[in-house]
């Protein structure tokens, strides 16, 4: 026979009850805190990649641009004379 369950005082059985109650909120709460702060990770982490993505199209627009004009300016063989992208085509000649 188990003495405690008889002999235990009401106060003690609510007081045990509300101390599980309390540690399963505290339980959803720091649930809800790491999802919060995974979440907000996440948007950091989103935020991060979209300026690494337009730093690296900003990057390769202007590559895009150098060769764009290297290849113009070599065809027309001005390079030299507008004095940048100096290439080695006038100089073997």
């Amino acid at each position: 026979m188990n003495f405690t369950a008889y002999y235990t005082p009401l106060w003690t059985k609510q007081f045990n009850s509300v101390q599980n109650e309390n540690k399963r909120y505290a339980e959803d709460n720091n649930f809800n805190l790491t999802l919060r702060s995974w979440v907000g990770n996440l948007g950091g982490r989103l935020k991060h990649l979209f300026i690494l993505y337009d730093v690296n199209r900003a990057l390769q627009q202007a590559v895009n641009d150098i060769s764009v004009a290297s290849a113009v300016s070599k065809y027309l063989h001005i390079d030299t004379a507008l004095g940048f992208l100096p290439s080695t085509d006038n100089q073997n000649r």
